[in-house]
């Protein structure tokens, strides 16, 4: 099993070296996203958080006096505001990643030989991200009001208990897992029968590709200390090339048994 694992990481370098040329497509694909990404989301962001602030004063005094936080947002008359930039906050970033992160899939799947229809894998990228949309909102959601719960009823981190937060996290990691592993399978179904199945085999890699993001930040930490231009240039180049590699090396582990 550790040969077939070296085997994947030679492999997944060959093949990154040898199609340098869809690596940085890959790679632009992902810094233009990121800046349409943050360019659309703080907008709709600010119009929520100024939406907030006209309510804020009102709701610590709620919350100190034991009123459920969802049922005043639910009353508060700011709640269509937040609703409707949230909706369209939302849906933006999801037709943004399923046009953007679908065309990087694709090219990847071509790197490492695997022949898919480019329209169709993209309308089947779409359709199982609807799935990780609605659960991963389902985590910000808790997280969201985990936190906001904790600071405005005045509770200390000994006050409050970690179960939650940490069930929240597992939660996430979980449907990170699980979305990786569909973005490489035919369907949905095999995905989860395939990451479970698997899980043993697979989880060690996918944590290998965490060691790689670790030394990377250790790389931009030391360098920082040196130039903080150098630093920035380098990080750049690591971390886009770092997630072109990834998407290569998932396949690669999904498809060797």
């Amino acid at each position: 099993m550790l040969q077939k694992f070296f085997n994947i990481i030679e492999k997944s370098f060959v093949l990154v070296r040898r199609n340098i040329k869809l690596i940085l497509s890959i790679a632009a694909l992902d810094v233009f996203f990121i800046y349409l990404y943050s360019f659309i989301s703080s907008y709709f962001k600010e119009n929520i958080f100024s939406s907030i602030a006209k309510v804020t004063p009102d709701l610590v005094q709620k919350a100190k006096s034991g009123i459920s936080l969802i049922n005043y947002f639910w009353q508060s008359n700011v709640r269509s505001e937040i609703i409707i930039n949230g909706l369209l906050l939302i849906i933006s970033v999801y037709l943004l990643y399923a046009l953007f992160q679908g065309t990087t899939w694709a090219l990847a799947h071509k790197i490492t030989g695997k022949k898919v229809g480019f329209g169709k894998y993209l309308t089947y990228f779409a359709k199982v991200n609807t799935l990780w949309l609605v659960l991963f909102l389902t985590f910000l959601l808790v997280d969201l009001y985990l936190t906001i719960d904790a600071k405005l009823s005045g509770r200390t981190g000994l006050q409050t208990s970690i179960i939650p937060a940490y069930a929240n996290i597992a939660f996430f990691f979980a449907i990170l897992y699980f979305a990786l592993n569909s973005y490489v399978t035919p369907s949905l179904k095999k995905s989860f029968l395939v990451g479970w199945k698997r899980k043993q085999e697979l989880i060690p890699r996918f944590l290998f590709i965490l060691v790689i993001y670790l030394v990377i930040d250790f790389i931009i930490n030391n360098l920082w200390k040196l130039n903080q231009t150098f630093a920035l240039v380098i990080g750049f180049i690591l971390v886009f090339l770092a997630l072109a590699w990834m998407r290569i090396f998932i396949i690669l582990s999904l498809e060797t048994n």
